[in-house]
């Protein structure tokens, strides 16, 4: 442990980075979208059964 990073690395990580696909395209952002407005109603004990 104990590493430092050049900030010309961490800044060229982060660019890098942010020029990539996005992580949810349409279709994923949909579907999560779905799911979400499924579970919107769901009652305490029933998220009380779902493990993240």
């Amino acid at each position: 442990m104990g590493k430092t990073a050049d900030l010309t690395v961490v800044q060229k990580t982060i660019i890098d980075t942010l020029h990539k696909e996005p992580l949810l395209n349409h279709r994923k952002r949909q579907r999560r979208l779905s799911w979400a407005k499924e579970k919107k109603k769901w009652p305490v004990a029933q998220w009380s059964k779902v493990l993240f």
